[in-house]
């Protein structure tokens, strides 16, 4: 009799365990392919901005500039374009990737995830089983940061069902790496487009991270044109640029922000295109800047976040 009963207990448990993960994944099909307000986080900018301004600030592992990097803006570029090539040298007069690995715990995850892309679109990504650890490697790193605890909490506060840190880690696997049509099924991700960098014909799209920036410029990979004015904070952590790929694509303009960790900038983006707000101006040391993210085709997919140093009445879609 008794272990019958156990037996039923063992089954009912078992039972409410796949209920509950049938739930959560239906609850993340709805944040991804319905695009009502129920989805997003009942907040104010002014509230997410202040957490966003307390995330930099208990972000401990974010990069010194003046230790880890120097940049050589130099000649400031005009109008809308980047047409012309007004810098001579690199951006980055040092970059110290060794210490970078060794100092912030998910940025060696992070770049092994950087070459997993066909930067064309139109060419459905195929994820190897390898990638797909790499990207259950980079998410056990992210969900060791406090940046990242943090930032489940606060979505959590704000009525999102995510129970524990284990929902909120499959919603950000949702969110960031699975792959939709850009161009066609299954040729992007947001992680793709927004971290590495797309290319559209002779336009590169997206590609708002200055760590895989200093890594292709390292390799000579890519050429800095110059820099719009209004780059934000000194030593700057956000700045404006150009650049060319080597088979002859043009980033006209790219945004990004700079000595930003990983957790700092997936949490960013992340709180910012859950919101219902879409677009949040916030602080980091003196810089004050906005962030705007985009969604897929008016879907809860997300196509694009990025950074700008000013809140403009109609901001610029970089794409």
């Amino acid at each position: 009799m008794h272990q019958d009963l156990f037996h039923v207990s063992f089954w009912l448990i078992s039972l409410l365990k796949a209920t509950k993960k049938m739930l959560l994944i239906l609850w993340i099909c709805l944040i991804l392919h319905e695009n009502t307000s129920t989805d997003n986080i009942q907040t104010s900018e002014k509230e997410v901005a202040r957490f966003i301004e307390h995330l930099w600030q208990m972000d401990k592992t974010r990069i010194n500039p003046t230790v880890t990097y120097e940049l050589d803006f130099q000649n400031a570029l005009h109008g809308t374009s980047g047409g012309t090539d007004d810098a001579p040298s690199p951006l980055f007069k040092r970059f110290n990737k060794a210490l970078l690995l060794k100092t912030v715990k998910t940025i060696p995850a992070f770049i092994n995830l950087l070459d997993n892309y066909h930067s064309r679109t139109g060419i459905r990504e195929v994820v190897t089983f390898e990638e797909m650890q790499e990207i259950e490697q980079f998410l056990d790193r992210l969900m060791e940061t406090p940046v990242m605890q943090e930032t489940w909490k606060f979505l959590q506060r704000k009525g999102l069902p995510l129970e524990s840190p284990e929902e909120f880690r499959r919603l950000l696997h949702t969110l960031w790496f699975k792959t939709y049509r850009r161009k066609r099924p299954g040729d992007s991700s947001a992680f793709e487009h927004v971290f590495v960098g797309e290319r559209k014909g002779t336009e590169v799209s997206g590609f708002h991270n200055w760590i895989q920036f200093a890594q292709l410029e390292a390799m000579k990979a890519l050429d800095y044109r110059g820099h719009f004015p209004k780059s934000c904070g000194n030593p700057p952590r956000m700045a404006t640029i150009s650049f060319r790929m080597r088979d002859g694509s043009i980033k006209s303009k790219a945004s990004m922000l700079f000595g930003t960790t990983p957790e700092f900038e997936l949490a960013l983006y992340t709180i910012v295109f859950l919101s219902k707000l879409r677009r949040v101006r916030f602080k980091i040391d003196s810089c004050r800047m906005k962030v705007i993210c985009h969604s897929m085709n008016k879907q809860a997919l997300l196509s694009t976040c990025y950074v700008t140093s000013k809140a403009p009445r109609k901001p610029i879609i970089m794409h």
